[in-house]
């Protein structure tokens, strides 16, 4: 899943011991703590996606980009 524009704010409060934790593993990995969050995000809704699903994904957006916007329903049901 690409992303192209970050234009939406997400507030959530963690306990401290956890962000420093994340502070850590986001330095270890050369990454702000937001890009290490949006990462971990966009793996685990992956992970709920089937491999049929991907397929769908993928035909949607290259759609989209060939100017050829389609409304998911119709991609979906073939």
């Amino acid at each position: 899943m690409r992303m192209k524009s970050m234009d939406k704010t997400f507030l959530i409060h963690l306990p401290s011991e956890l962000y420093e934790n994340m502070k850590k593993v986001a330095a270890k990995k050369y990454k702000s703590v937001s890009e290490l969050v949006r990462e971990s995000v966009l793996e685990k809704i992956e992970e709920e996606f089937t491999s049929e699903d991907m397929v769908l994904i993928e035909k949607g957006r290259k759609s989209f980009h060939a100017g050829k916007g389609l409304n998911w329903r119709k991609i979906k049901r073939g």
